[in-house]
């Protein structure tokens, strides 16, 4: 499903749509399409008052649709964390070798990414409530962040990835 989202819409929509909202849009905007192309060609067999009854539903259901694309997304914390481990793990992913995903845990929702680096795990990422912790293989705690900015913790993990590599040599 949210690769059908990326493909219509791209990479925006995730942080700004919930999907039930987004599924609602497309079937007003393909029924007042339909009702319009319905009004439109009545005027083709001058039924007159049913064309413009058949146009004036069909260009408000196109607003509705529209008008609902603007509607912010009501994500759950789980969900919100998923977005976040999905778009920490694409952005890592492309220094190190192997990003794995390990587990979810029940209602406290912690996500724990297991980050190797050739073959050796070397940081652990913990997603909590707001939280992003990242602590090395022995269990001590590296980085904590007070925030969901996945660019600026992608940005500290790779430096992080580099200087434990560069003292390895």
């Amino acid at each position: 499903m949210l690769a059908l989202i990326r493909e219509f819409h791209g990479e925006k929509v995730l942080g700004e749509w919930s999907r039930p909202i987004w599924i609602g849009t497309y079937f007003l905007y393909t029924m007042g399409m339909i009702i319009l192309f319905i009004g439109l060609m009545s005027i083709v067999f001058s039924a007159l008052r049913g064309s413009i009854i058949g146009i004036l539903i069909g260009l408000i259901l196109i607003a509705i649709a529209i008008l609902m694309q603007r509607i912010p997304a009501k994500y759950s914390e789980r969900e919100k964390l998923l977005l976040t481990q999905t778009k920490l793990i694409h952005v890592v992913s492309n220094t190190i070798d192997k990003v794995i995903p390990l587990n979810t845990i029940g209602d406290v929702v912690v996500s724990d990414v297991s980050v190797f680096y050739r073959g050796r795990r070397k940081l652990v990422i913990s997603l909590t409530k707001g939280k992003i912790i990242i602590t090395d293989k022995g269990g001590r705690t590296l980085l904590t962040f007070e925030t969901n900015n996945v660019d600026e913790v992608a940005k500290k993990i790779k430096s992080l990835i580099s200087r434990e590599s560069s003292e390895e040599q």
